[in-house]
This record gives structure tokens, C-alpha cells and sequence, in this order.
């Protein structure tokens, strides 16, 4: 079973288990999605938008690195999947960190917005 949440809604639907290559292949289209959100965040930094726009931009970016890290919570039976959820839990740590960095945290900065 796989459990897609969105927007507040949950929808459960039946999937079968992933191959090893579809994992990857997955994973890879996280990551191009993280690229795109990390340069659209970088873009607003050095324009100095306003914070709002920063923040709005850092939750998006942060909610992609969670969603990594659930999809391969949920794929821990295949092979490379452990090392890649350490991987990117470190990446969310560190993110996380930014967001106390400026005080506030992911949850308070985006999920209460």
C-alpha cells in the first residue's frame, strides 16, 4: 500500500512493490525536483526578496527533501534504499537546522502559513 498525502488529504492506493531500477529512476526525478527548488530558493536569496518569499521557497524545497525521505522510508526492502534515506535524513537535518538558524522550524515556518 502506498499512502499519498496532499494538501491535508490522504488517498490510499495499491501499488505494487518497486524494482530496484524504478527506485532509482524515482529517486532521480526526486532529486531533479530538489535541483530546480534549491536554485529557485537560491535565486530568491541573492535578489533579497522578501522574506516571505525566501520562507515560502525554503518550505517547498524542505517538503521535497521530506517526501524523499518518505518514499524511501516506504522502499527500505529494496537495495540501496537504506543508504539513500541516511543520506537524505542528513540533508533534511541540516535544513532543518536552517530554519532554527532563523528561528523558527519547518513545522511552525510551513505548516502553520
Amino acid at each position: 500500500m502506498l499512502v499519498i498525502g496532499l494538501m491535508g488529504l490522504s488517498a490510499t492506493v495499491s501499488a505494487k512493490p518497486l524494482s530496484s531500477a524504478e527506485f532509482k529512476s524515482q529517486v532521480k526525478q526526486h532529486y531533479d525536483a530538489l535541483e530546480l527548488k534549491q536554485a529557485a530558493l537560491n535565486v530568491s536569496v541573492d535578489r533579497r526578496e522578501h522574506p516571505t518569499i525566501m520562507l515560502a521557497k525554503a518550505c517547498e524545497y524542505s517538503k521535497g527533501l521530506k517526501q524523499l525521505k518518505q518514499f524511501s522510508e516506504q522502499n527500505l526492502h529494496l537495495a540501496g534504499a537504506k543508504n539513500e534515506l541516511q543520506f537524505i535524513r542528513s540533508l533534511d537535518t541540516s535544513f532543518n537546522q536552517s530554519f532554527i538558524d532563523l528561528g523558527t522550524t519547518y513545522e511552525t515556518g510551513c505548516l502553520k502559513r
